[in-house]
């Protein structure tokens, strides 16, 4: 039964979060760890590198078709955008578990016998 006398309080609400900023966080993150850079990356979006550049310091929104083409040149997900908990080694993590650590073959490798690009199989186990 109710006691008309108790008091309801609502439920807590966390403290909103700017999802934009923890996104260009990120973003930054991702390329610092990665080396990338801003026109790079401007060029994959099709943004000017003056735009890209006024939206990972805040000054500009993203559209979310942007926000999704800056992710994906990452091989990242929008998630991955809003995790408040990345770090620099985090971010590392994220970017070498993408190949599962494997180095790529270089087609310039002669050690296989006049390049890997000749090798009649090549199969890469982990």
């Amino acid at each position: 039964m109710l006691n008309m006398t108790q008091v309801f309080a609502p439920p807590s609400v966390a403290p909103k979060t700017d999802r934009q900023a923890l996104a260009n966080d990120n973003l930054n993150m991702f390329m610092a760890a990665s080396g990338a850079k801003r026109k790079d990356l401007a060029a994959y979006i099709g943004k000017d590198p003056a735009m890209i550049t006024n939206l990972l310091k805040g000054k500009n929104r993203w559209f979310y078709e942007d926000m999704l083409a800056a992710a994906d040149y990452f091989g990242i997900s929008l998630d991955t955008l809003q995790r408040d908990d990345l770090t620099p080694s985090k971010v590392r993590a994220i970017l070498d578990g993408k190949n599962g650590g494997l180095s790529v073959v270089n087609v310039d490798d002669f050690r296989l016998g006049g390049g890997a690009w000749k090798a009649p199989v090549m199969t890469l186990a982990a």
